[in-house]
């Protein structure tokens, strides 16, 4: 969606993310980063661009979500996206932004 957004720094130091292993927080960041992604956290992801982008295994991105989404960090279904906490690392949206987020 947008060509450019800023990504905090501050989403390195999340404590849920620094337990994970690196090619999760990979995966994780990914879903924040990926061009179909949304400020809003709410955007279609079809599983094989996920497998298409990240070069990562299907087993491991079908468990490695399911694993995000027990936490509650995400949610996936039928090729639709959540990223709950997408709203907390883009705080610094202009207001007309978050205007049209919130609706």
């Amino acid at each position: 969606m947008a060509g450019y957004r800023q990504f905090h720094t501050q989403f390195w130091k999340d404590e849920w993310l620094i337990e994970l292993e690196p090619l999760e927080r990979y995966l994780f960041s990914y879903l924040f980063t990926n061009d179909l992604s949304s400020i809003s956290g709410i955007y279609k992801l079809p599983l094989r661009v996920i497998l298409n982008e990240t070069g990562l295994h299907r087993d491991f991105v079908v468990d490695t979500l399911q694993k995000f989404q027990d936490a509650r960090k995400i949610f996936y279904k039928d090729g639709v996206m959540w990223v709950v906490n997408m709203r907390r690392y883009h705080k610094n949206a202009s207001p007309r932004t978050m205007v049209k987020v919130n609706n």
